[in-house]
Order: structure tokens, then C-alpha cells, then sequence
């Protein structure tokens, strides 16, 4: 089929060639994704349909107005779509490993809680918890900084301090508080 009939045939409400595209190319690409990168099947399987559901939408909209070969076009689809579930995953992954070890660092760093390796992932978990405890403005704060990364200046602007050193005060009284607070939580463990 041509590009001109598929797009007849989607703004038509046809889906048959969608039927055809998937047992003409599905087995071909969700094979040749899983040996090019290790994903298991399931994955391959959703790759090649947001692969088909993506052709469908470009030619839709217009976007696609020359093609060549229909099963590159696809294949080449699921790769990069695979391998930008694999980096969002792996970012998510980094970001959640990074917090972890920074909460270890702030509950260390003064030896107000030792902790060994292992228990990184439980003294995590507690920090999240009792991040609720210190009330709205303090979690807040903690949050915008340690968790979402925001610079002095975006947290000024974004929860209403008059400057960045009211921040950095604030801050430590509360990074105190949760320590001690952490700390007690410890105890009880």
C-alpha cells in the first residue's frame, strides 16, 4: 500500500491495514527488538505497537509524507523507542540511587545516625516518612531542595520567600529538625 492509501483508509475508519501491518512486520520486528536490545518479549510486543500506533498518528496528521520501506520505518520506530523507555527508566533509576545516597550523606555526614550500607534503602524509606511529619512548610522546603533539585532562586519564587537567605535559615532548621526526628524514628526501630 501507499502512503495516500493508508491515509484513505485511516480517515476512513478502515483497519484493516493496521491488521496487515501487524501480521506482516510484527513478528520481523518484535524478533530482531528483543535480539538488538535484550528487552523481553512483552516489551518488544508494546514497542511495535506504539511503533504501528505512531505510523498511524504521522500519516494522520500529515507528518509523513515519504517512505520507502515500511518495515525499517517500523523497526527503527520500536529501537528508538525502546531505548528511550530504557534511558527515562535508567534516569529514574539514577535519580532515586542519588536521593538515596544524599539522604545517607545528610543523616551522616554530623554521625547524628549511623547507618550501615544495607539499611540505605530502609533509612530511604523513613526520611520519606517522616518528611511528612515536620509540617507543610518544612516538607516543602526539603522537597523542592533535596528531592526536585531547585536552586535557591527557584524556591524563593516558587514558595513565596523574600530571599535566599531566609531559605538557607529556614532550611537548616529544618534539615535539624528532621534530622532529630530521623533519629528518634531510629530508636524505635
Amino acid at each position: 500500500m501507499t502512503l495516500e492509501e493508508y491515509q484513505k483508509a485511516f480517515l476512513a475508519g478502515n483497519n484493516e491495514p493496521m491488521r496487515h501491518i501487524f501480521e506482516e512486520y510484527g513478528a520481523y520486528c518484535v524478533e530482531n527488538l528483543q535480539r538488538k536490545t535484550s528487552c523481553g518479549a512483552d516489551d518488544a510486543k508494546d514497542a511495535f505497537i506504539e511503533a504501528v500506533m505512531n505510523f498511524r498518528q504521522r500519516i494522520l496528521d500529515g507528518k509523513l509524507t515519504e517512505l520507502s520501506n515500511l518495515r525499517s520505518y517500523l523497526y527503527t520506530t520500536c529501537i528508538n523507542m525502546q531505548l528511550a523507555r530504557r534511558r527515562a527508566g535508567l534516569q529514574l533509576v539514577n535519580h532515586q540511587e542519588r536521593i538515596k545516597t544524599e539522604f545517607y550523606q545528610i543523616f551522616n555526614e554530623e554521625g547524628s545516625v549511623e547507618v550501615a550500607e544495607e539499611e540505605q534503602e530502609q533509612l530511604f524509606k523513613l526520611c520519606m516518612n517522616t518528611l511528612h511529619d515536620l509540617g507543610e512548610k518544612c516538607g516543602k522546603l526539603l522537597r523542592a531542595f533535596y528531592v526536585s533539585e531547585q536552586s535557591l532562586d527557584e524556591i524563593v519564587a516558587t514558595l513565596d520567600y523574600n530571599t535566599k537567605d531566609v531559605v538557607k535559615t529556614t532550611k537548616s532548621r529544618c534539615l535539624k529538625k528532621w534530622r532529630e526526628r530521623i533519629a528518634e524514628e531510629m530508636k524505635l526501630i
